[in-house]
């Protein structure tokens, strides 16, 4: 997949914030909002903000992806942005896509750095109804085409994202639209469900029968773009050779992600957290794929057994 260049490359996740407008139905940050609300947190100062970069860019960082919460939300995101460029570093900014206006702005301050910087956008459906249904936002999916046509039109790299549920109705729908709109590449996510309460995990999750039914049929079209599939446990994918699958790939894996936590000064090595909250099946240890996969969330096994 080319994560890895000829230097050594740092990925430094920023959290600006748990705020947002939308309330995706599968959200993975409302356990947390819940608790910085209760606990009176307030998201990132512009001080704070800045820190945040200088501290990762000193300890080596190639590139910072900023998230939350809604970024675009914040008056200050495009002085971080173009802070961040002009000292070198690339940058991916985790959208809902919702303020074009705001990316419209973001792309104009940035073109001396364009070739560094980078949007990742979902779409929950290539329907507009179906869309807005899952992020409950009265308009977003309009905004976000928008928003992806701003950026397509900046000649800025666009990432698509697509969170599997059962409230997505089709995944190659959705991908043409990424592909009509010039995506160079197209991530499909299993839920991070880690910290959901029980009822809520059953109404988002698949299980592995619908998970192995949905690519099946997936994988029958051809696709102009990769495809990346995130957090299925191998034997959720079934027998394709069309996907590329994140966690088997040694770049992947060798690339260094440091998620600073919001308000904490200590960043967390990502993928030694992420793995703290895989659990496997009795099963696997007579699978074929088991040295190379991680397994399930662990919340799943709460919802479904093993």
């Amino acid at each position: 997949m080319g994560y890895l260049e000829n230097y050594r490359k740092i990925e430094s996740h920023i959290v600006l914030g748990y705020k947002c407008n939308h309330y995706c139905r599968h959200c993975v940050v409302q356990v947390k909002r819940t608790r910085a609300m209760e606990e009176n947190a307030n998201d990132l100062s512009k001080d704070e903000a800045f820190k945040a970069i200088q501290t990762a860019i000193n300890n080596g960082a190639t590139k910072i992806v900023f998230t939350g919460g809604e970024p675009t939300l914040r008056e200050d995101l495009t002085d971080l942005i173009t802070y961040t460029l002009d000292n070198g570093c690339r940058v991916q900014v985790q959208t809902n896509g919702s303020m074009p206006e705001k990316i419209k702005e973001i792309c104009g301050c940035c073109d001396e750095h364009l070739d560094m910087l980078e949007f990742m956008i979902p779409l929950h459906s290539a329907n507009a109804e179906r869309h807005d249904y899952i992020c409950r936002s009265n308009n977003g999916f309009n905004q976000a085409i928008e928003s992806l046509k701003i950026i397509l039109h900046a000649g800025v790299r666009i990432i698509g994202k697509i969170v599997l549920t059962k409230f997505t109705d089709s995944l190659t729908d959705i991908c043409r639209v990424y592909e009509k709109i010039g995506a160079s590449s197209i991530i499909i996510a299993y839920p991070h469900c880690v910290s959901f309460p029980i009822d809520v995990i059953r109404e988002v999750d698949l299980e592995k029968k619908d998970t192995e039914r949905i690519f099946f049929e997936f994988f029958k079209s051809e696709y102009h773009v990769p495809i990346i599939l995130q957090a299925f446990p191998r034997c959720f994918i079934g027998e394709q050779t069309k996907a590329i699958i994140q966690e088997e790939q040694e770049d992947f894996l060798a690339l260094e992600i440091v998620e600073h936590q919001f308000r904490m000064k200590d960043g967390k090595q990502w993928h030694i957290f992420r793995k703290l909250d895989k659990r496997k099946f009795s099963y696997c240890t007579s699978c074929r794929y088991n040295n190379n996969c991680e397994g399930i969330w662990k919340d799943y096994q709460k919802a479904y057994g093993n």
